[in-house]
């Protein structure tokens, strides 16, 4: 039945052996979850943000899965089943401890890394503790951890969202807005929420240079973070072109595989040892 859309006019399918394969294979994602953590088949890459000068400021910390059994599994497929088993939340315990030790320990010429959280993590009545905690364990690391939520994320329980924002926030936590423009209440939650930096989805940035009507989106939300006092990050830059655009109307943070794929911890390393 959780293949059957919510949203569907008819709420039934024909089982066939397609759907029959993505079955046992979401089954066999699911129980080779439970082991992974263990058997230390998780591991993080780091996608770059660099400024208009293109060096490294911070990153974003990216989870990836080398199964022993399944090998390389994308995010795509296996983050959605951790959220609806739970998993998402030891997993993300890990991710943050990660982060947190490699701050204070490896990454000391870089401003932030950022760790994306979902709704199910949040809804964890401890997560604010174990993120505390953390801060505590790895005081390097205070004022450089920051957290992304998409909107879907704060839709899920604004109020409760608002709270754990703004006690995180006591402890140096920046929160960014993921996605920034895709969503239904973007600006509504600019207004609700104590963010720091909004995100420019990807989707209005390639092939912004020669399109007006992207310009002209992506104007708006650099005025508006103006107003708000928000820092801007665009999102999926790849073409020279794009970034020189983005560049000459002021914008100056950014992350794309025009200036890296996601990296390893030592070549991020590496990369902010080389200025």
């Amino acid at each position: 039945m959780d293949m059957v859309s919510k949203d569907s006019k008819t709420p039934y399918l024909f089982f066939t052996d397609e759907l029959l394969l993505q079955f046992q294979r979401r089954n066999l994602i699911e129980i080779e979850l439970k082991n992974a953590l263990e058997q230390g088949e998780f591991y993080i890459e780091y996608q770059p943000i660099f400024n208009n000068e293109k060096l490294a400021i911070g990153a974003e910390a990216l989870l990836r899965w080398k199964s022993k059994l399944l090998g390389h599994v994308s995010p795509n497929e296996f983050i959605p089943i951790a959220e609806k088993s739970g998993l998402v939340i030891d997993i993300g315990n890990f991710v943050a401890e990660q982060v947190c030790e490699a701050l204070s320990e490896d990454f000391l010429d870089i401003n932030y890394v950022s760790i994306n959280v979902s709704c199910i993590q949040l809804k964890d009545t401890m997560y604010s503790e174990k993120i505390s905690y953390l801060l505590a364990k790895y005081p390097k690391c205070r004022g450089r951890l920051r957290i992304e939520i998409t909107e879907s994320v704060a839709m899920a329980n604004l109020k409760y969202t608002q709270s754990i924002m703004n006690g995180l926030q006591s402890d140096g936590v920046l929160f960014m807005l993921d996605d920034f423009g895709t969503g239904h209440s973007s600006l509504a939650y600019l207004n609700e929420l104590s963010v720091h930096t909004i995100k420019i989805d990807r989707v209005f940035v390639d092939g912004v240079s020669q399109c007006g009507k992207k310009q002209a989106i992506i104007a708006t939300v650099q005025n508006l973070a103006s107003s708000f006092k928000l820092d801007c990050i665009v999102e999926g830059v790849e073409e020279e072109c794009d970034f020189r655009f983005l560049k000459n109307i002021g914008l100056n943070s950014f992350q794309g595989f025009l200036f890296s794929k996601p990296i390893s911890k030592f070549e991020l390393i590496g990369l902010t040892q080389t200025y």
